[in-house]
């Protein structure tokens, strides 16, 4: 049904914002993995750290030296190469998921939602989508703004501001008045 949709640069745009291209050591040459904080290593624009040996995500701190064994170095070239691959399969499985016929912005917001979450499968939001509940569907954004850090859930002012532009890009508003 959203076959012909693929993420745009302005889902890029937003994605390359709030993942940011981030460096975890300033004082070793090229991009460093850094601990995000849901506790995973990311790379890139939040590529979230695989280690091919347990095929399992690397976490905590006790998971640096492996993160760093696995990416010492990574240039932006490559970090926006992985962004756009890792945008490709979430589009792909948004287009997957969706029952009803979205415009592009409506699919940006989704694609990245699903982007950071991973749980548009199983979120209300897509419930809502499928129903043709748009406003409803809007506002499930919103109650997605918390992660667990050190085992508690928390709101997170980051997704908070995310959730507010996905919701605003959703709907077709000014997504970027949530930038900071």
């Amino acid at each position: 049904m959203n076959t012909e949709l693929s993420a745009s640069a302005v889902c890029e745009e937003l994605v390359q914002h709030f993942e940011s291209l981030h460096d975890g050591d300033l004082r070793a040459i090229g991009l460093q993995p850094k601990l995000c904080p849901a506790g995973y290593w990311t790379i890139g624009f939040g590529r979230v750290v695989i280690d091919p040996v347990t095929k399992g995500t690397v976490r905590g701190e006790e998971g640096r030296a492996r993160a760093l064994q696995l990416w010492p170095q990574l240039s932006v070239v490559d970090a926006i190469r992985f962004l756009r691959e890792d945008l490709a399969i979430r589009a792909d499985r948004v287009r997957k998921l969706v029952q009803r016929k979205l415009l592009q912005h409506q699919f940006d917001a989704l694609v990245s939602f699903e982007y950071n979450t991973g749980k548009l499968g199983s979120a209300s939001l897509l419930r809502h989508v499928n129903a043709g509940k748009w406003a409803e569907a809007a506002a499930e954004f919103l109650k997605w703004d918390m992660a667990r850090v050190n085992g508690k859930l928390v709101e997170l002012p980051g997704l908070v501001r995310r959730r507010q532009a996905e919701r605003e890009l959703f709907i077709g508003g000014n997504w970027k008045r949530f930038l900071r």
